[in-house]
């Protein structure tokens, strides 16, 4: 997951990624989060080597960020969203040339 995520942003949980992390880690999550589940970040904290998470669903418990999956509908800044739009633009522009 993002590790500067911001509050509200979505994260999953994964097969995978909640076998992530030391034994303690795991432990963790796998008593307290659900594989296939969304969870909304309230905030996390980075630290040098760990990324603590604090979600709504479960405020009183602290998760690991390695327990999570990337971030479901991933929010763009608008120059990132103008470059897809020329990159798309581009590509169909060439699409359209090699029809010629």
């Amino acid at each position: 997951m993002d590790i500067n995520s911001k509050k509200g942003d979505k994260v999953r949980v994964t097969r995978e990624s909640i076998k992530n992390g030391y034994s303690g880690v795991r432990r963790h999550a796998m008593k307290h989060l659900e594989v296939g589940k969304e969870y909304t970040i309230e905030y996390t904290i980075v630290y040098e080597s760990v990324t603590d998470v604090y979600i709504k669903e479960i405020p009183k418990e602290v998760f690991n960020s390695v327990s999570f999956e990337d971030q479901v509908g991933v929010h763009l800044s608008e120059g990132q969203i103008r470059l897809m739009k020329k990159i798309n633009y581009y590509n169909s522009l060439r699409d359209e040339l090699k029809n010629l």
